[in-house]
């Protein structure tokens, strides 16, 4: 009489129900900026951006076609990060220049994930 075996299978993990129902995507990238107002007119006036009504003289919020590009003075920034405002690595690009990763649970999403700022 011959033993019948179980067929030998690998275990593959379940997908996490967060993770299958959210899509990597970037939703704010903030730029540490030198001159706000300056940066400000110049993402607005010059490349016809338009800020949110929520912006104010510290933080500048730009609808980017569904990302919002952020403007925050430099020296700020680079202290929310905790690295030097010349870049250090952790914190910053390749390049050194200080960026953000954030979530703002206030923010309403479309039904496409994308953030929609006030006007």
């Amino acid at each position: 009489m011959s033993k019948r075996t179980k067929p030998t299978t690998t275990p593959t993990a379940a997908p996490s129900p967060k993770r299958a129902a959210t899509a990597p995507r970037l939703t704010v990238v903030t730029l540490g900026v030198s001159d706000l107002a300056r940066s400000h007119r110049f993402y607005c006036e010059g490349l016809g951006f338009v800020a949110s009504g929520t912006s104010d003289e510290h933080i500048v919020f730009i609808d980017a076609g569904g990302v919002v590009l952020g403007l925050y003075p430099l020296d700020l920034l680079a202290q929310d990060a905790q690295v030097s405002a010349k870049g250090s690595g952790f914190g910053a690009d390749l390049d050194g220049y200080p960026w953000e990763v954030a979530y703002n649970p206030h923010w309403k999403l479309d039904a496409e994930g994308r953030v929609v700022l006030p006007r």
